[in-house]
């Protein structure tokens, strides 16, 4: 009998940990990626839509100025080819779509953004868009935005859980009968 709750103990920790690993991203979905300018009704270049695997997806030369590469966690605007600063309008800037699933709020700016002025305010998602606005911003070659997807527990995870504490309780039960 000890064994058995010991060993429902153990089936429910394991699940636990597994559910406290598991996170949801990017990796497996189509996204593609629409630039703006001097608003959101006047797109001025579109991408073809890309499967981010475990490289990534890039889309090379956006706007004709940086590549954005979107990995399972991470959204990077990096290899910017010139020294300038964004226009001014109601918007300049990307609309990055994720075609399988929504978005889910970006966690944090990277470290590595060293793009003055830069902040969480230039970022919002509505859906499976994430909207990134730098108009007016200024960018040189070694600029780079880096943008943190937030982790999401995957439906398989909670599962797990459930799944382990409900062996759990029936052993206890069974426990507590034979007493």
């Amino acid at each position: 009998m000890w064994m058995s709750l010991k060993r429902a103990l153990w089936t429910w920790i394991f699940s636990l940990l597994a559910c406290a690993g598991a996170s949801a991203g990017t990796q497996g979905d189509r996204v593609s990626l629409q630039y703006f300018y001097p608003d959101l009704d006047t797109p001025t270049r579109s991408f073809a839509a890309q499967l981010v695997d475990g490289d990534g997806a890039v889309f090379r030369n956006v706007a004709g100025v940086f590549d954005l590469t979107i990995t399972d966690t991470q959204v990077i605007a990096s290899n910017f080819n010139t020294d300038a600063m964004w226009l001014r309008g109601a918007f300049n800037g990307f609309v990055l779509t994720d075609l399988d699933h929504r978005w889910q709020p970006f966690a944090a700016l990277g470290r590595q953004t060293n793009m003055a002025g830069f902040s969480p305010a230039s970022v919002s998602i509505s859906g499976n868009a994430a909207y990134v606005n730098w108009q007016g911003l200024s960018f040189d070659e070694d600029t780079q935005v880096v943008l943190y997807l937030s982790a999401v527990p995957e439906p398989a995870a909670y599962v797990l859980l459930l799944a382990g504490g409900l062996i759990l309780l029936l052993a206890l039960r069974k426990s507590g009968a034979q007493r």
